[in-house]
């Protein structure tokens, strides 16, 4: 995370976020957090809180097109960037200060947090499905958010424990389960797929992230090769990863995970920064990006093309999960600097 980086593309933000409805055309902390400002904290344990319970993952400016490969060799994908059409939906949960929705199923049931009384008041999940929210809460969790939903409703996310420290869980059949990795000082879980697999990023004794994906009481870490920080954020039921890492210059990048083992860095045409955040069974990537401007993004890949995918004027796009449908889901600010949930349709060939 930088400290004085315009882009606040997506620090693992789990302040949290809700839901109105409004049709339309159109988030490591490792001793830091960044923000669109660009003002940090310095409180280590409250900023990582912070990010795993507001779902944020700042980029860092790096040069465009920058590429860090495996020895062994990787294909840098180079795609046109394009526009989009997207039906966008507001998904805010009533009287939520901020509001963002994180992972989406098939059916279209979301999950995501919203704040009660500012951006950084206490936090707490939602899931939303046809139109009905039902908001949860992980037991004596100081905050609480949900990050992804798999098609029998399981969720898992992300709460703050009463020392501040990140925490994560699985909630399934209305029961919570902690999901922490081994030794840690704080584990962010992201995304659920049909097989129980589940992504995500932890810190060890140093500060540093790496991604892990638990199965079956296992845990297995992974780390891009060369990088300073990797955290995954999603995995698709072929059991390919997504999520983005820091070279060793300070640039963030996406990256894909295929379930070979061969890793691949995702870097959207012309931006400073990129994070790849969701991936769907018929391999469309999305995330975010940001650009010389200060602006930020979402896009989602269509075949070889990179979609540019913005709700309408907001200077602050970020996608954070797909279903495959391609519907995607994430956040956006308005003209005002609120901050909303959303799913968007794609309305393209």
């Amino acid at each position: 995370m930088s400290t004085s980086n315009p882009l606040a593309i997506c620090t693992f933000w789990f302040s949290l976020a809700l839901l109105i409805t409004i049709t339309g055309c159109g988030d490591v902390v490792l001793t830091r957090e960044a923000n669109v400002s660009g003002s940090a904290s310095a409180r280590v344990t409250t900023a990582a809180a912070q990010r795993a319970l507001h779902g944020e993952v700042a980029p860092q400016q790096s040069a465009p097109m920058r590429h860090i490969c495996p020895a062994f060799g990787c294909v840098a994908p180079v795609f046109p960037v394009l526009t989009c059409n997207y039906q966008f939906t507001t998904v805010d949960f009533a009287g939520g200060a901020k509001n963002v929705v994180n992972g989406i199923n098939s059916a279209g049931t979301v999950t995501g947090g919203f704040t009660v009384g500012s951006n950084t008041g206490p936090g707490h999940g939602f899931i939303e499905a046809n139109g009905v929210f039902t908001q949860f809460d992980f037991p004596g969790a100081a905050a609480t958010a949900g990050a992804g939903i798999d098609d029998i409703g399981d969720i898992v996310g992300a709460y703050a424990d009463p020392s501040g420290a990140t925490r994560s869980y699985l909630l399934s059949n209305s029961e919570f389960m902690p999901v922490d990795f081994p030794d840690s000082t704080g584990t962010e879980t992201w995304k659920i797929n049909a097989a129980g697999q589940i992504v995500g990023g932890y810190f060890d004794a140093a500060g540093a992230e790496h991604g892990f994906v638990y199965y079956q009481g296992s845990f297995t870490s992974f780390d891009y090769p060369g990088a300073t920080l990797t955290s995954g954020f999603d995995i698709n039921n072929s059991g390919n990863i997504v999520g983005f890492y820091y070279d060793a210059s300070g640039g963030e990048h996406g990256f894909l995970l295929t379930n070979s083992g061969q890793f691949s860095p995702i870097d959207v045409p012309g931006a400073n920064a990129t994070a790849s955040e969701c991936i769907n069974d018929a391999g469309q990537i999305c995330g975010l990006y940001g650009t010389a401007d200060g602006a930020v993004h979402g896009f989602v890949t269509h075949g070889s093309t990179f979609v540019t995918v913005d709700a309408p004027n907001s200077p602050d796009t970020r996608i954070r999960g797909i279903n495959v449908h391609g519907q995607v889901v994430g956040r956006y600010n308005d003209a005002r600097g609120v901050i909303h949930g959303f799913v968007a349709t794609p309305t393209c060939p």
